[in-house]
């Protein structure tokens, strides 16, 4: 969850499905956070929290943090990668180091 203020200091009312209370609202949606950062808002994430990256590939079954921190291990750039499935296709994608 990540919290958003309104480029309207003050604003209290609706923006998709966030609620915004004198111009701040606590939003989940990957999706809308995108939208809130594309359209000037402000958007605060929670710290990042070391998650243990699981042994093996990276799968769905692993958290958006654990997929971030084993792209950064393994210095894979996820560039504008936000979701769990854009993270996957990030680090599925060939690095051009394949020996083949």
């Amino acid at each position: 969850m990540a919290t958003v203020h309104t480029p309207v200091p003050g604003f209290t009312g609706t923006v998709l499905s966030a609620h915004f209370v004198d111009g701040t609202a606590q939003v989940n949606s990957e999706n809308e956070l995108a939208y809130f950062e594309r359209h000037g808002y402000k958007v605060i994430y929670p710290p990042v929290t070391q998650s243990p990256i699981p042994n093996g590939d990276p799968s769905d079954k692993w958290s958006v943090e654990q997929l971030k921190a084993y792209a950064a291990k393994h210095h894979v750039a996820l560039q504008d990668a936000r979701s769990k499935a854009e993270i996957l296709e990030k680090l599925s994608a060939p690095t051009g180091n394949e020996i083949g």
